[in-house]
């Protein structure tokens, strides 16, 4: 037998090898059936965490703050959304889980019973559990409550107007118009503007701050007339 024969030998052994491995993967044993549905249930598992844009924080904000946001979706699920809602809501605001149960619950009961929207709509604004109740809904609300006794809406209110809408765009469109509402908005775009424009500068203070003059006498002419003379 010559070493040419030898090496084709080798080889169609080796080829042989691999096309039963091949085999035996794509129809697996009995035996490893366990281990190979093992395996699909994690790629299965990697799929689903890696579904949507927030599977991913979702899982970290568990990592962080297990009971946070165990117990902000018991609450958002028990005021009428699906689990899967509420774990968009806060994965797209996760803020409410770092401000504690008290206020996501403050603010649902305040966009409920005092602004009259349906809990779904924080599905499309999440946002409203991350800003600041009193500082900017309220005032916001209260003005609206007013235009709404006076008749001066023409428009529905939606929550855009509320969450989306940045301060002077808010009043440029709602408390502009009428004056009264500045007060109830807060007065700090015209009328503190006024204001503090008065009494930073009140007028005739510039008069205080003239330099004193002081007359030369003939003794402080001849004092600087020397000065000079030694300069040069």
């Amino acid at each position: 037998m010559t070493m040419e024969q030898d090496t084709d030998d080798a080889t169609k052994e080796r080829a042989e090898r691999r096309r039963e491995e091949c085999k035996a993967r794509s129809s697996p044993e009995p035996n490893n059936l366990g281990a190979l549905g093992k395996e699909g249930d994690e790629r299965d598992g990697r799929r689903n965490e890696e579904e949507g844009q927030d599977g991913h924080f979702i899982l970290r904000l568990g990592d962080l703050a297990p009971c946070g946001l165990k117990n902000s979706t018991r609450l958002l699920h028990a005021r009428g959304l699906t689990r899967r809602d509420a774990l968009r809501v806060l994965a797209a605001e996760p803020r409410a889980i770092l401000y504690g149960l008290e206020d996501v619950e403050r603010k649902v009961d305040f966009l409920v019973s005092r602004m009259g929207f349906e809990i779904g709509w924080l599905v499309e604004f999440p946002e409203f559990l991350g800003v600041n109740l009193e500082r900017r809904i309220v005032p916001r609300h209260n003005v609206v409550e007013h235009l709404r006794s006076i008749g001066g809406l023409g428009d529905p209110i939606e929550m855009k107007h509320y969450v989306r809408f940045s301060r002077q765009r808010f009043y440029n469109m709602f408390v502009k118009p009428y004056p009264e509402c500045e007060r109830i908005f807060g007065g700090i775009v015209r009328e503190k503007g006024k204001e503090v424009r008065r009494w930073r500068h009140p007028v005739g203070l510039w008069k205080l701050f003239k330099p004193v003059k002081y007359e030369s006498t003939e003794e402080d002419v001849n004092n600087m007339k020397m000065v000079m003379k030694s300069l040069h």
